[in-house]
Formats: C-alpha cells, structure tokens, sequence
C-alpha cells in the first residue's frame, strides 16, 4: 500500500507529490531524539 501526499506552492502554484511506498518502523530509536531541546539542535 502506498501513501501519496499531493503539496502546492501556493505562491507560484508549482506542485510536488511524495509518494511512500514502503514504511518501516525502527523501535530502536531513542526517546531523547523527540525531546524539544533535541529538535531545536538540529
């Protein structure tokens, strides 16, 4: 099953479209990479 996202530029109404056709799940991501302080590193 694929996901679809249609995105347009509402200044010059160009469009993209991303397409996910496979999705994995990693459990093994740590909580300390969701913290806001984290985000706001990178």
């Amino acid at each position: 099953m694929a996901t679809e996202m249609l995105m347009t530029n509402k200044q010059n109404n160009r469009k993209s479209i991303w397409i996910i056709e496979k999705i994995e799940v990693n459990p093994n991501i740590k909580d300390v990479y969701f913290t806001t302080s984290y985000l706001e590193k990178i």
